[in-house]
């Protein structure tokens, strides 16, 4: 399972009054502020949002530090990853990026007040000092966050070198499992000859999925301009290994002009994901064949004693869906052979190469293409 550990050092110098209060201290905590799927392109971005708040009187601070160290799995798929000050106006920022080895990546970040700024100040409440932006390849679709559990994870420390280190709040849940709660094997947007747009979307499986919402926008590159057209929620499937099949028509659409539709997945603990954007097209303008190299989530998942794995190819060639166990060993290979363009699935049942039964647990399933390497996770109950 490929994991984000997220190490945190920081180094706060504290100015004013409040420095003087010996009880106070800062804590610190992750959230997730935001997670888009880019379908069709298999792109995510993530944000979390890193916050600060002091349990004693306020403190003031002007130079804040820390790094993002990401395992091998992980750093393969990012594309960029950005740190954003909230705090500290007209900050001087340094970026530096390294590789110290095989198995890890880290990138480190000092923000520090320029000369004449004014220091930023926390208080009992939480407010946001950074926002981390991770861009990534879908490749992988699950993944972790967590502290380091190399001390010191964050020092907080004032103008007379008076520790008020406090403490790393436990992380919510959607940080410490990050999977798409729905896996989607097909989006469209077709233009109807009698007027409106009709989208229709496929789920392969779905976690607490409470519902779906449609916005629409005319431009991909301002998503933020995307309006919901949609006036109650669209009921999901809860919990569902089966695939489900969801249609929705925008009656309010011009076939003159150039239009794009994201839907947003609400999960019952109210996570937002949005997938999109995607550009309607003419009814003559849809393919048939597959547009892009996919690999969808087996199903059922868990599973016993097999599982369904389907994939697309948009083009001949050679195939080669392996899977492995937790420990990155090759326990079976499903399929080495030439194939056309089309939709496959393939059918494990828990053995390995040699007939024998695994046993339950963790394991991945991995698909060869001329783009990459496609990566999924199943699990196995015996």
């Amino acid at each position: 399972m490929a994991k984000w550990i997220l190490v945190i050092g920081l180094t706060f110098a504290l100015l004013g009054s409040a420095a003087s209060d010996l009880g106070a201290t800062v804590d610190t905590r992750l959230v997730l502020g935001y997670w888009n799927h880019l379908f069709g392109m298999g792109i995510g971005t993530l944000k979390i949002s890193l916050q600060a708040r002091s349990n004693g009187a306020s403190v003031y601070f002007d130079t804040f530090q820390g790094a993002i160290e990401v395992d091998e799995l992980l750093a393969q798929q990012i594309i960029y990853v950005d740190f954003s000050n909230h705090r500290l106006p007209e900050p001087d920022y340094n970026h530096v990026e390294t590789v110290p080895n095989a198995t890890s990546r880290q990138i480190s970040y000092s923000y520090t007040l320029a000369p004449g700024g004014t220091a930023a100040r926390i208080g009992a409440n939480w407010r946001q000092v950074v926002l981390i932006t991770i861009k990534y390849v879908l490749t992988n679709q699950n993944a972790q966050i967590s502290w380091s559990d190399d001390p010191p994870d964050y020092q907080v420390i004032d103008i007379n070198d008076t520790d008020l280190t406090g403490e790393e709040l436990e992380l919510p849940t959607d940080l410490t499992d990050i999977s798409l709660p729905v896996q989607l094997s097909a989006f469209r947007a077709t233009y109807l000859k009698e007027g409106g747009v009709r989208l229709f979307w496929r789920t392969e499986s779905e976690i607490d999925n409470a519902g779906f919402q449609v916005w629409k926008g005319h431009c991909f590159e301002e998503a933020e301009n995307f309006e919901c057209i949609t006036a109650e929620l669209i009921p999901g499937h809860g919990s569902s290994t089966t695939a489900h099949v969801y249609a929705y028509i925008d009656v309010n659409a011009l076939s003159d002009e150039e239009t794009w539709y994201m839907i947003e997945q609400i999960d019952l603990n109210g996570r937002h994901l949005f997938f999109g954007p995607i550009q309607a097209k003419q009814l003559e303008e849809v393919e048939i064949l597959p547009s892009d190299y996919t690999l969808m989530q087996n199903h059922p998942n868990p599973f016993n004693p097999s599982t369904a794995i389907s994939y697309a190819l948009p083009e001949e060639t050679q195939v080669i869906l392996e899977i492995f166990n937790i420990n990155g060993r090759l326990v079976s290979t499903l399929v080495d052979a030439r194939q056309s363009a089309g939709l496959y699935t393939a059918t494990w049942d828990g053995r390995d190469s040699n007939g024998r039964f695994l046993g339950s647990g963790i394991y991945f399933y991995k698909l060869n293409t001329p783009d990459g390497v496609l990566t999924k996770k199943m699990t196995l109950i015996r």
